[in-house]
């Protein structure tokens, strides 16, 4: 492991909906994959069991840093082993700031550790991801797979998402979410477009709408017709006294537009 210094990595709460296409768009599966909560602990390096899988931690105190404060504990690697006895490692390295700059995936393979996917992240001037490039290992090299670039408003939100595939050694337009936000910085709208030679095509819509307080109250699902954007769900959401999300009421759409 690189002997840059590193940060506590913080694990993202994501609310998912069963549906198809692109309606998983606000989820971004290398944060999911990558960024786990674990707590403090009192030992300089451990090994943690947890369902056959090993989590290796490091501390680290920068206090030079102005965003961080104090030490924290950052994952090193994390060793997995499935009940099928397939093993795969993940390692992760940092800036000085203790954000990942990489993450590289292994498989065990043959009694040794054989290349398998890698993504690097690269991040502005304000901490915010600018743009991810995954690669994947072709077995004597690593080949491009997908860039994703990231913009923002003047305040942090992110306005735009823009994917790319490598094909035949150029970047070709994939997708491309925009996304809208009140004066609250709480998402009003996120619409995805698909690349289709020479032009965006309409693909899906999320809408929200939010309670006083600020927890999602609903959000509506729409799929692009062609002409016009039709309904396809709607969600509730209902929480408890401490806010807490106790259920998701869903409805499908199953009339005309």
């Amino acid at each position: 492991m690189s002997g840059r210094n590193k940060s506590k990595i913080l694990l993202l709460f994501l609310l998912t909906f069963p549906v198809s296409n692109y309606y998983s768009q606000e989820i971004k599966n290398h944060q999911l994959l990558h960024e786990f909560l674990i707590p403090v602990l009192n030992q300089d390096y451990l090994g943690i069991k947890d369902e056959k899988q090993y989590y290796y931690v490091n501390r680290f105190q920068n206090s030079s840093a102005s965003n961080i404060r104090g030490e924290r504990v950052i994952i090193d690697s994390i060793m997995i082993n499935t009940t099928s006895n397939l093993k795969s490692k993940q390692t992760y390295f940092y800036d000085e700031f203790g954000k990942i700059t990489s993450f590289t995936l292994y498989y065990w393979i043959n009694n040794m550790w054989v290349n398998g996917i890698q993504e690097i992240n690269q991040y502005d001037s304000l901490g915010n991801t600018s743009s991810i490039l995954h690669k994947w290992w072709t077995g004597d090299q690593w080949e491009n797979d997908i860039l994703e670039n990231f913009y923002y408003d003047e305040i942090g939100n992110n306005i735009l998402h823009l994917n790319k595939y490598w094909v035949i050694n150029k970047w070709v337009n994939t997708l491309r979410i925009s996304k809208t936000y009140d004066k609250d910085s709480n998402m009003l709208t996120s619409i995805t477009e698909s690349w289709n030679d020479s032009t965006w095509i309409n693909s899906s819509k999320l809408t929200f709408n939010y309670l006083p307080n600020g927890l999602k109250k609903s959000q509506l699902i729409e799929v692009w017709n062609g002409s016009y954007w039709g309904n396809e769900m709607f969600q509730l959401l209902n929480y408890d006294d401490q806010l807490k999300l106790i259920l998701v009421y869903s409805e499908i759409w199953n009339g005309n537009n």
